[in-house]
């Protein structure tokens, strides 16, 4: 078994279905930062509709340089 950025496992990253995403996150200090993570699909539909994902890297590095959280 394989345990995902999301805790959730699965038997094999190239047959079951996960995702890579690009996320908001923080770093130890509270401070803004990004997030690779493999997670199920469901969990990256969450995050999706939470608006929580970056589809380019460069909307990741614009919204770090922000004050918007």
């Amino acid at each position: 078994m394989i345990r995902l950025s999301c805790g959730h496992e699965v038997d094999n990253l190239y047959t079951d279905k996960s995702f890579t995403i690009l996320t908001k996150s923080n770093d130890r200090e509270g401070g803004k930062a990004l997030s690779f993570e493999t997670v199920c699909g469901a969990c990256e539909d969450r995050y999706r509709q939470a608006g929580q994902i970056f589809d380019e890297w460069e909307d990741g590095i614009a919204w770090l340089q922000t004050e918007e959280w």
